[in-house]
């Protein structure tokens, strides 16, 4: 849950601005950026009067709505957004945030994601979207005690994007379900991806570290444990060989 909100924060509150070159477009961006949402919505609202099928305007509406608590309002312009626009993830992404954490419909925002995944990505130059929503669908699937599913998940994200979160994320599943080999492999693939040296990056990698140290140290304790489950079967089948050869030799000097 924690996780899924840390998400609708890092993704709503700092939205990338796109640049256009309509100014009208331009003056809605930073009405929205300066916090006035009502002034922001109706500036949108002039664009979709010129331009119906502008996806992106319907789905900025819907942020404005949102920021002005108008919940019900902004799932309408969501659906609009991708009744225009069908490939348009970002407007899935935010309806199902919204579904899921303000909304508390669990089953809706499953549904939201889903319905995109279905979609499939159609601009293969931009697959960070449709990542994004496999990833945040895994999440639903671990919520659910749906492991394999969404341990299915993060791979088809990492299929689209190489990302060291979503190795990170997947080696936090595998080491839970105990794949401690395969999670060793997936944090030292974040590890090598991580680039930059900024505050974030340097605590990734501490974390990282730790989580690699403690796969290391089950997978010597399973070794280990191989080992001695080994050498049990052994001397138990060298108990029951030396029994059958003492039942055979008794048998001989008990026989007439």
């Amino acid at each position: 849950m924690n996780k899924i909100k840390l998400i609708l924060f890092i993704f709503i509150i700092f939205l990338p601005f796109k640049s256009f070159s309509d100014n009208e477009l331009e003056k809605a961006e930073q009405l929205f950026k300066d916090m006035k949402f009502s002034l922001a919505m109706n500036e949108y609202s002039k664009i979709i009067e010129k331009d119906p099928d502008n996806a992106y305007a319907y789905r900025r509406k819907a942020h404005c709505f949102e920021q002005l608590g108008r919940y019900k309002k902004a799932l309408e312009e969501y659906n609009k957004s991708i009744a225009h626009d069908n490939a348009h993830f970002e407007s899935y992404y935010d309806k199902a945030l919204l579904q899921y954490n303000v909304m508390h419909n669990k089953a809706e925002s499953f549904e939201t994601l889903s319905d995109a995944i279905k979609v499939g990505y159609k601009n293969k130059n931009d697959k960070q979207p449709l990542a994004e929503i496999y990833f945040l669908r895994s999440f639903m699937y671990k919520s659910r005690k749906e492991t394999e599913k969404a341990e299915k998940d993060i791979t088809n994200a990492l299929y689209l994007v190489s990302n060291p979160i979503y190795f990170m994320a997947r080696g936090e599943l595998r080491m839970e379900i105990k794949k401690f080999m395969l999670a060793r492999i997936d944090f030292k693939k974040a590890l090598s991806l991580l680039k930059k040296e900024d505050e974030e990056s340097i605590e990734l990698r501490v974390t990282l570290d730790e989580y690699i140290q403690i796969c290391e140290d089950q997978i010597e304790e399973l070794e280990k444990q191989k080992k001695l489950k080994i050498e049990s079967q052994k001397k138990a089948l060298e108990m029951k060989e030396k029994e059958k050869s003492i039942n055979k030799q008794e048998n001989k000097t008990s026989s007439p």
